[in-house]
């Protein structure tokens, strides 16, 4: 097994941004990748420049951003915008994303003055010069949520081997925000209910739960999380008139063979 680093180019050449988000470069194949690293230099004298990623977990290389999983922070579900400074260089981590494409927006943070220059790095696992298979499994359906937490599967999926873990939700109801709890075994044969598998938790003890807003499509990263088995449960936010609909996938890239 090799982990290669890997260099891909999103704006190679210094490009002048607007005040809009805007799509920029082209989809980046992630798949296999590993601590992925946003790499931007800001043109000096203008303004700052502000980056946004949506991941594609599965499918054809995209030609634009609109179907795309937008990274966001896990428990508020809000974008995540990545800022380079005026005149500045900046590396920026793509926390624990995985996925088979990537591809990004980036505007100035006023005017339209700016040009940015930008770049992706990460480690790819190969085995002979082959990727090893990467994790992209769908955990469930569209299903509507209710009031309660309930589990959206009926067998825990294996995460054996994987790392990057990244749920992919898409909320599709459109009348409330859903929140999303993560469940992970260490041993055994696949569960079929969470009752004897570890809830993925703060450093505290408090539970963490995701979020997904409604009428989004969101990435949301489990970083440093593995094991041996994974199940979610979901249920309404509260925060909307109605309930939500969503459907989750999972992927993550191999850390041993």
């Amino acid at each position: 097994m090799l982990r290669v680093p890997e260099r891909k180019s999103i704006l190679a050449t210094a490009t002048a941004l607007t005040a809009s988000y805007a799509d920029v470069g082209s989809a980046i194949n992630i798949e296999g990748w590993t601590d992925l690293t946003l790499h931007c230099k800001q043109t000096t004298g203008s303004v700052n420049a502000l980056v946004k990623a949506f991941v594609f977990p599965t499918g054809s290389t995209p030609t634009a951003t609109t179907d795309g999983y937008q990274v966001v922070t896990n428990t508020a579900g809000t974008e995540i915008e990545y800022t380079t400074l005026d005149g500045e260089y900046a590396a920026h981590p793509l926390n624990n994303v995985s996925g088979k494409y990537i591809m990004f927006q980036a505007k100035n943070s006023g005017g339209t003055s700016g040009t940015l220059t930008a770049f992706l790095t990460g480690n790819r696992t190969l085995v002979n010069g082959n990727v090893v298979d990467p994790l992209d499994v769908s955990l469930c359906a569209a299903t509507e949520l209710t009031s309660s937490y309930a589990t959206l599967q009926t067998v825990a999926q294996s995460i054996f081997g994987y790392g990057n873990l990244t749920l992919h939700v898409t909320e599709s109801g459109g009348t409330d925000n859903a929140l999303i709890k993560v469940f992970v075994g260490h041993t055994g044969s696949a569960p079929t209910a969470i009752t004897t598998m570890d809830q993925y938790t703060a450093s505290a003890g408090t539970e963490i739960e995701l979020k997904c807003l409604l009428s989004e499509s969101a990435s949301l990263v489990l970083p440093g999380l593995t094991g041996k088995w994974i199940m979610v449960q979901g249920k309404d936010a509260g925060d909307g008139s109605g309930h939500a609909t969503v459907a989750v996938r999972i992927t993550g890239s191999a850390v041993n063979v």
